[in-house]
């Protein structure tokens, strides 16, 4: 039984794996829609309980229980940037991109998000990501 569970487990994590591989692959054209969908906010370290909170507010809460092909995704890195179209967010040099965002899966794009700019991500944060640059919440 215990096998069966951990077959299970595994089949999910390889499914979410393979779906933030595509979206990570798809990254240049999620931001390509109109107008920008980002707030943005800079605060010095950001923790997975900032990003949940994000998702929790009843605004985006009710956007995710409206529509099903709509996904809460989690993106970190430096390259975030460089897809969105005209930002005021200026370039600050050795911070770090971290964007929560609600992701439209038929269209390709970004619906709603926010863009924390920070100096450093927090424990919690960098064992949920683990090795990828993109992870999809449940």
């Amino acid at each position: 039984m215990k096998m069966l569970k951990t077959l299970a487990e595994g089949v999910v994590v390889v499914v979410l794996i393979i779906t933030g591989g595509f979206l990570l692959f798809k990254f240049k054209d999620i931001f390509s829609g109109g107008e920008e969908p980002l707030e943005f906010t800079e605060q010095n370290t950001v923790a997975a309980k900032d990003i949940i909170s994000w998702f929790k507010k009843p605004e985006n809460a009710n956007i995710l229980k409206e529509n099903s092909d709509f996904i809460a995704l989690c993106i970190k890195g430096n390259e975030t940037l460089k897809y969105v179209k005209d930002t005021n967010f200026g370039s600050q040099e050795n911070k770090i991109d971290c964007v929560a965002a609600i992701f439209d899966s038929k269209k390709n794009e970004i619906v709603k998000g926010i863009l924390f700019k920070c100096n450093q991500l927090n424990e919690d944060l960098l064992k949920l990501f683990g090795d990828k640059d993109m992870i999809v919440l449940q």
